[in-house]
């Protein structure tokens, strides 16, 4: 389910939701994929979050607690990350491609952490292609969705009325010498037009679906040509996976793929990182210089190292934010009060159409010694226009 889907599937739900973030377990039992450190603090805030409840209510909410339970206990859990949203009659499990932070809440759904989730994993466009066809999937937030397939149809009926004046009998042989050259000419021009197909429909769908990474999945003989024929920005984008995979079922599917995109995704960021803080022109880096560019909407793409969450001082009056511990605005004279970082550059990312990347520590060694925090700055011309 889309991130979206689960926002509007909030209304057709008679009841509230209890979520539940669970970050991947270092520790567990040897009967379960549920953490045995994790036990104690979801029945902790179990117990709290049933205080002042109606009998009908904690009934309610027992009931969808124990449906977390029982699936945490099973192989379906799997290693890493997951977001839970459960209620009457609904049922929501996505395995994340990024750590999140053990949550547990009841009432409206918790989005917020599958909001940044989103923004960091923008999806793949999966295809699985053998001589037979292609498949086409969406992966995204952990999930991956068939779209339709394209088969591969080839009529020779015409050209052996060429090569031989009449319908080959059943016995007949192939020919040999260049008529056999011709028809096998004839077949790989029909698969290279095939493939250029195949290529024009994943460029549709990543543009459709706003997907960043493109995963080939077959041997290299029809991989290598759609490859070639994908469009510069998205060729290099484009992982190659010689496994024959195109007929296997969906879950075994994702099963073999799921680790080479998140790997493809680690190597990114990593790169991502490097070259901002390499970069000379156009960017900036490090948390105060950042944080300034971001507040006068210079800022286009911002990378940030996850759990980057620093107090600060705002103005109650212009707005104005920064680590000054001075109690009064430089901007306009106004009070100053306490603020957390994070609910700041929510705001700010927000106000100005910031689009922001938010990065594992691991995967941006290089930013992370910056102090974390870096962009992208937009044309002098863009900001002005804003």
């Amino acid at each position: 389910m889309r991130l979206a889907d689960l926002e509007a599937s909030r209304a057709e739900v008679s009841g509230p939701y209890l979520t539940l973030y669970l970050e991947p377990a270092t520790t567990r039992s040897t009967r379960a994929r549920f953490p045995v450190n994790s036990q104690p603090w979801i029945k902790k805030l179990a117990k709290s979050l049933e205080t002042g409840m109606s009998a009908v209510e904690r009934n309610s909410f027992r009931t969808q607690l124990n449906r977390i339970e029982a699936f945490l206990r099973s192989p379906e859990a799997g290693k890493g990350a997951l977001a839970i949203f459960a209620a009457p009659g609904k049922w929501v499990c996505l395995h994340l491609p990024s750590a999140v932070s053990n949550e547990l809440s009841w009432g409206k759904p918790s989005l917020q952490q599958l909001r940044r989730v989103a923004e960091e994993d923008q999806g793949a466009c999966i295809v699985a292609v053998d001589r037979a066809g292609a498949r086409f999937f969406r992966y995204e937030l952990g999930e991956l969705v068939e779209l339709p397939e394209m088969k591969f149809e080839l009529d020779v009926s015409q050209w052996k009325r060429k090569e031989h004046g009449h319908m080959a009998r059943r016995d007949t042989k192939m020919p040999h010498g260049p008529l056999r050259d011709a028809f096998k000419r004839r077949m790989d021009e029909q698969y290279l037009r095939f493939f250029r197909h195949i290529a024009e429909r994943t460029k549709f769908i990543c543009s459709k679906e706003n997907l960043r990474i493109v995963m080939l999945v077959g041997s290299e003989r029809v991989t290598k040509p759609i490859e070639s024929a994908l469009p510069r920005e998205i060729r290099e984008r484009a992982v190659l996976i010689p496994q024959d995979l195109a007929r296997v079922a969906p879950a075994k599917l994702q099963a073999k793929i799921l680790p080479r995109i998140w790997q493809w995704m680690r190597r990114f960021s990593e790169a991502r990182a490097a070259r901002l803080v390499e970069s000379t022109r156009g960017t900036v880096v490090g948390f105060d210089e950042t944080l300034a560019e971001l507040q006068r909407g210079r800022v286009g793409t911002l990378l940030v190292v996850r759990g980057l969450d620093v107090p600060l001082r705002q103005c109650v009056n212009c707005g104005d934010v920064n680590r000054s511990a001075d109690p009064v605005c430089a901007v306009c004279g106004g009070p100053r009060r306490s603020v957390m970082f994070s609910p700041v550059l929510d705001a700010l990312v927000r106000d100005h159409h910031t689009k922001v990347e938010v990065l594992d520590p691991g995967a941006a060694e290089a930013l992370a010694k910056a102090e974390g925090m870096g962009g992208w700055l937009r044309q002098p011309s863009l900001v002005a226009a804003r």
